[in-house]
């Protein structure tokens, strides 16, 4: 911001997930100036695989806001919708566009170019050429600008070779060889969703372990909190076998879920 010019706003939130809505949605029940740009759920919405499954148990999967009345459950009760555990995709997406609608319905859906800093704050500068001056900007983003892919893979072109967090049709897919690079829950995930569209699915992965949350011994000591961790694969799952030349090979049945930060 220019000396002598006075802010559009106190802040400006970039991104319109769930940290982002509640993060204005706290902002504003302070009585903060705030103004959020983003389309709501968006990442959500379009680069996560259909017939995916929240990871988190329900109590895990409220947004949340200072009065705690937008909730998971005060959502299905208003939409209809029958509970389920655990919280499908399409239940979730749509939880997150009503807490919008409750909360923010001032939303602005238009893209973000540039942020900016100077001597007073911030010039957030939108694609349509609008500017705007502020005084501080969070950032919430999500994990999808976080992607990588191996330089080994660079020569492929986008119809042989993409990431998870580009986004999968997986009913694509029917009949066809198809290569799960990584050991995470994403990889997992994918490749459970892949086979049960009837894809020949191969997970290959350069370690020996899986990257499974509920394998971490760490996050069976965290006290209290650690009753909102849902450790899937005790219900096993997924069943495993290694092939002989070592490669980890995952037949995944109905357990899938979000693994969080992609491993793949």
């Amino acid at each position: 911001m220019s000396q002598g010019r006075s802010a559009d706003c106190e802040v400006v939130v970039l991104g319109a997930g769930p940290y982002g809505l509640s993060a204005a949605t706290y902002l504003k029940a302070k009585g903060v100036d705030v103004r959020i740009f983003g389309r709501p759920m968006a990442f959500w919405a379009d680069k996560m695989p259909a017939g995916m499954l929240l990871r988190s148990p329900r109590v895990a999967s409220n947004i949340s806001d200072p009065a705690h009345r937008t909730t998971l459950d005060a959502f299905e009760t208003s939409a209809r919708v029958p509970p389920r555990a655990p919280v499908p995709l399409e239940t979730f997406v749509e939880y997150g566009r009503w807490f919008q609608r409750q909360m923010l319905p001032g939303l602005d859906q238009r893209e973000i170019a540039s942020v900016n800093r100077n001597d007073n704050g911030f010039t957030v500068a939108l694609e349509e050429g609008e500017v705007l001056h502020s005084r501080r900007v969070v950032i919430a983003g999500g994990i999808g600008p976080f992607q990588r892919l191996p330089p080994e893979f660079a020569s492929l072109p986008p119809s042989q070779l993409s990431h998870c967090y580009q986004g999968c049709d997986v009913k694509a897919f029917p009949g066809r060889r198809v290569a799960v690079i990584g050991a995470g829950q994403s990889a997992l995930e994918c490749a459970a969703l892949l086979h049960e569209a009837g894809a020949k699915v191969e997970v290959i992965a350069k370690i020996q372990e899986l990257r499974w949350i509920g394998q971490h011994p760490w996050l069976h000591r965290l006290g209290p909190i650690s009753s909102t961790c849902w450790f899937p694969m005790a219900s096993s799952a997924a069943q495993k076998r290694h092939s002989h030349d070592g490669t980890l090979r995952h037949f995944c049945n109905s357990g899938r879920t979000r693994g969080g930060i992609d491993a793949g």
